[in-house]
């Protein structure tokens, strides 16, 4: 069933091979050799994946495509692989079915910046950094040959009347004059139908063959930038060869706008010699046509595509920093008739407008006084992206970027410089093996983050002694101040709290920035330090902190020593700190007093349910919005009986306050005994250190030290098992049950013994490495009597070990390696009878 719903492979008949490739071709393994191994070989998939190219690949290509057959469906096509050698990047689509009609559905690339389709880079944590080839990777080809879904076509008779400029594309005999006259496509079907069997059709054939059929984002998805497919319902001329689509805007209620100011018409061309692939195919022609007025249609450019060294590439290169290539619209007011586009002879195209439309922002290009032209923004007056070699002052501007890599820098004809930001999501995923990274992976399609800023852009000046980027507003100083810390730029944190204090509480748009600074697990003093710094700076706000303050301040106190000097805290701050402390704690523990009570109230299996549910209530806003009306009375009540009961005992708190606590109390939250020695000993230093504490001069101050873990006698074990057993359970472990039970057993038969005289240090590590891996054990039948052998050598001195410079063997040391091994040794202490000999 999903063998019929493939396209055949047709002129994709040469093999894949690294062996086969001619000089010019090298760029295609090197790109798409790493993709093909990690995802279309053994183990990965129970079969090889073969994948197929064209016969012969033209010098100047810039793009391969590859056909990847399936092993069960041999000669058609399942995947579809695009090579970009400029880009260098992969992207794979997978052949969906849709309405009886193959479409390319993108589903992995190594490069997100770069497609037409959005797709999200993983930020979960990972154990080894990025490969070179797949740092912005994301998604992941689909392995299962499945059955094509069935799908549900919605076609209208009506369409929209638009003015045609004689170029339809419709019908056998209506081409478009950018057609290639010649006959080699037969993807046009032909139309015998005659005008009376036209009048005569069915209502169902109308449906078939006149008016257009709505195509979902699935079926263009990486073929159409995802500004237009979210924007535009797109619909395909039922008509055959359907070469016509067309896109209708959306209103901001997702319906179909009644009254629009234009159409985008998208047309299929036969193109004698694609430009990047330098072969015969179809390329398509995207036009906005005005509805209104008598502007001129525009036309969308293509910076996917556009070869290394031109105008547009070089702005795609430029703006992927601001956004995704999915997001961002080159426009042409130039006909491609009048540049000969098709035939990739043409001169370069004008553009006359760049839109950015998730970010609000649009740029145009004008001349220069030099007469070169540079790209200007239309929403910040008089300010253009730089052009040209960098100079010492636009360098020394840059290097206030280095934490914010999605960041553009601008400048004014008085090369006044800017950096514009886009407010998105950051991560900042924890590598294994690089547990310093500051490598961040950006989240730029979430929807919550969207809504919730005000802003979708932040513009820092830079300060003219060029040293430091000013924020002008709250918002952009928390954002800039979370890249800061994602970057490890302590200093920089440090400088930007004061930016940050507020006695009121934080917007919507500042609060996720806030919240989002909890995601920051850095166990860094300056971190601790910094994090107690912003908790001071909006202490008087009543807003919730994004990380355990109690455990921030005991952390930091243990670190102390090793904070820097700019995020240290002064006396005055860690008193207040300190008090902070002292009420949380005192606020927890009433807290805990009134949650023990409600579970003392609410008891047995229908008092469990009463205190999970409130336990929701207490945690989801959702859930509180949906609670009836009882419930939300008994909780609201509750609470306040709380908060009054904190006020009488002289502990501030507001109903937020009380609601976080009352959810760590029902988490069985405690404050670690570590925890409170610290915060208990900082305070009675300081409060000596200020004289507040009324002692005598000279006298003692007596601090409390944390309990002593129970005394481990590891070195004292004894094992008298060897002094019990018998004499053929001594042979029987020493020589093993093959030997014991023969009669012409020789003397000299046993364990092999070391002959080595002395062990070289190398050799002592490796063999420590093997004994703590557990390779060397006294409990493996068969390996164990060996093992004995050479730790009984090494206590008896008959092998010496050299563990120092010196040549000779040092006995005290021998003997401390000796003991060593055998305690480290996994399963030591199990009560065997070689064990208890050694």
């Amino acid at each position: 069933m999903a063998a019929a719903n493939l396209p055949f492979a047709g002129d994709y008949v040469r093999l894949y091979d690294l062996e086969d490739f001619e000089e010019h071709e090298a760029w295609v393994s090197k790109l798409f050799e790493p993709v093909r191994l990690k995802f279309f070989v053994r183990p990965v998939v129970p079969q090889d994946i073969l994948f197929f190219l064209l016969e012969e690949t033209d010098p100047s290509a810039s793009v391969v495509v590859l056909a990847g057959v399936h092993p069960k469906v041999r000669g058609k096509i399942w995947k579809e692989v695009v090579i970009f050698r400029d880009l260098r990047m992969v992207q794979i689509f997978n052949i969906v079915a849709y309405g009886h009609q193959h479409y390319r559905s993108l589903e992995y690339t190594t490069d997100a910046r770069y497609c037409l389709a959005e797709q999200q880079p993983n930020f979960e944590d990972r154990e080894e950094p990025w490969p070179d080839w797949g740092r912005h990777e994301a998604g992941a080809p689909n392995l299962q040959l499945d059955d094509k879904p069935a799908s549900v076509v919605m076609s209208r008779t009506m369409i929209r009347d638009t003015a045609s400029d004689g170029s339809c594309g419709a019908g056998s005999q209506k081409k478009d004059p950018l057609d290639d006259d010649a006959e080699w496509s037969d993807g046009e079907p032909s139309d015998d139908e005659t005008d009376i069997e036209k009048r005569e059709r069915t209502v169902w054939e109308k449906s078939q063959k006149e008016g257009e059929q709505y195509l979902p984002e699935r079926a263009l998805k990486g073929l159409l930038p995802d500004a237009i497919l979210q924007k535009y319902f797109i619909y395909q001329e039922n008509e055959t060869p359907w070469r016509i689509l067309r896109g209708y805007p959306q209103t901001d209620e997702g319906e179909e706008d009644k009254h629009p100011d234009h159409i985008l018409e998208i047309k299929q061309i036969k193109v004698a010699k694609v430009p990047s692939t330098c072969t015969r195919g179809w390329c398509a022609l995207v036009r906005k046509h005005w509805l209104v007025g008598s502007r001129k249609p525009w036309y969308l450019l293509n910076m996917l595509h556009a070869p290394e060294g031109t105008p547009l590439h070089s702005l795609a290169r430029t703006l992927v920093r601001l956004e995704d290539l999915s997001f961002i619209l080159a426009w042409t007011e130039m006909d491609p008739r009048e540049g000969a586009l098709g035939d990739g002879h043409g001169r370069d195209p004008p553009i006359h407008l760049v839109e950015l439309p998730r970010l609000l922002l649009s740029f145009t290009v004008k001349r220069q006084l030099d007469g070169s032209r540079g790209l200007w923004s239309l929403d910040h007056a008089e300010l253009s992206v730089p052009l040209g070699p960098p100079s010492s002052a636009r360098s020394q501007a840059a290097k206030l970027l280095e934490a914010v890599p999605h960041a553009l820098m601008l400048e004014t004809r008085n090369h006044q410089f800017f950096a514009i930001v886009p407010n998105v999501k950051a991560h900042r995923p924890h590598v294994q093996s690089d547990p310093f990274s500051a490598e961040l992976v950006l989240e730029r399609g979430n929807e919550k983050w969207w809504a919730a800023a005000k802003n979708k852009t932040f513009l820092y000046p830079v300060h003219a002694s060029l040293s430091f980027l000013q924020t002008p507003t709250l918002a952009s100083a928390l954002y800039f101040m979370m890249l800061q810390w994602m970057n490890r730029s302590y200093h920089g944190v440090a400088r930007l709290v004061s930016a940050v204090g507020t006695d009121t509480k934080y917007e919507d748009d500042e609060m996720q920035v806030f919240k989002h600074l909890g995601k920051i697990t850095d166990p860094h003093p300056d971190s601790h330090a910094n994090r107690l710094r912003v908790a001071l700076a909006v202490a008087d706000a009543n807003m919730e902190w994004p990380w355990d303050l109690l455990q921030e301040t005991a952390e930091y106190l243990i670190k102390i020593a090793h904070v820097s000097a700019h995020s240290r805290l002064a006396e005055n701050d860690e008193l207040r700190l300190l008090e902070l402390c002292t009420q949380i704690r005192k606020a927890l523990e009433a807290v805990g007093v009134e949650v023990e009570q409600l579970r003392t109230r609410f008891w047995g299996q229908w008092g469990a349910a009463r205190l999970k549910r409130f336990a929701e209530l207490l945690q989801s806003e959702k859930e509180r919005q949906l609670a009836n009306f009882q419930e939300s009375q008994e909780i609201e009540q509750w609470l306040r009986q709380i908060v009054r009961k904190l006020r009488a005992a002289q502990i501030p708190a507001t109903k937020e306050e009380v609601r976080s606590l009352t959810l760590k109390a029902f988490g069985d939250y405690q404050v670690g005994a570590r925890t409170e020695l610290a915060l208990d000993n900082r305070s009675a230093y300081l409060e000596r250190l200020g004289g507040r504490d009324g002692a005598r001069p000279g006298e003692p101050l007596k601090l409390l030290c944390p309990e002593r873990p129970s005394q481990s006698l590891w070195q004292t074990h004894q094992d008298q098992n060897v002094l019990l057993c018998s004499l053929f359970d001594l042979l029987w472990e020493v020589l093993g049950a093959d030997k014991v039970l023969r009669r012409d057993v020789e003397e000299e038969e046993g364990p092999e013994i070391p002959m080595m005289r002395r062990l070289p240090f190398p050799m002592a590590v490796s063999t420590a490495f093997d004994i703590c891996q557990g390779k060397m054990s006294l409990r493996e039948y068969g390996s164990s009597a060996g093992t004995w052998a050479f730790l009984y050598s090494l206590f008896t001195r008959s092998m010496g070990v050299r563990l120092s410079r010196s040549k000779d063997t040092h006995a005290a040391h021998q003997h401390t390696y000796s003991s060593l091994l055998l305690h480290l040794m996994p399963g030591s202490r199990y009560h065997g009878v070689l064990a208890s000999l050694l």
